[in-house]
């Protein structure tokens, strides 16, 4: 959001921070799941699911919701031209595609430094999966500090504030 010079309520500014930087907090203390579990949930809702039978009436997951159709407001607002051709494909869901298609420029910013950054050290192999990196061995580093290069990396680079670990 700050990237963006967006603004978003305080409540919901709120809800966003802890999502980015409490996660496995949120959902062992709001969402009473695994953090698994809690991570599907969030990021369904955030591509435009309701929220499932067994969270109706969980105040922090209705305030998710609100998050939510806040960002797709953003997205649409940012995008006005990518919201319109997505209404004319006859999307089911223009607003949630827009968010989507948002939501995926700045992955793929993130990614791009990401990468440059480890092709910098020269690994053999280097492939894209749904949910990282595979990287081959020997790294220029041990894994950890080699996480924490590439966070750096990617903040420097971009701006963004992710945290690279190993799976």
């Amino acid at each position: 959001m700050r990237k963006l010079g967006a603004s978003i309520p305080p409540d919901l500014a709120a809800v966003l921070e802890k999502l980015a930087l409490h996660r496995s907090d949120v959902c062992e203390e709001q969402l009473h799941t695994d953090e698994v579990s809690g991570k599907e949930l969030l990021t369904r809702m955030l591509g435009g699911s309701g929220i499932p039978s067994q969270w109706v009436g969980n105040d922090f997951v209705a305030d998710v919701q609100k998050l939510v159709r806040c960002l797709r407001w953003l997205a649409c607002t940012l995008l006005p031209e990518v919201h319109d051709k997505c209404k004319q494909d006859g999307r089911r869901y223009p607003e949630s595609s827009t968010l989507f298609f948002l939501w995926t420029a700045a992955e793929d910013v993130i990614l791009h430094a990401w990468f440059d950054f480890i092709l910098q050290h020269r690994v053999s192999h280097l492939s894209l999966h749904f949910d990282g990196v595979r990287i081959s061995k020997p790294l220029p580093a041990p894994v950890d500090e080699f996480c924490k290069q590439c966070s750096d990396h990617i903040f420097e680079a971009t701006g963004f504030n992710v945290s690279i670990c190993q799976k």
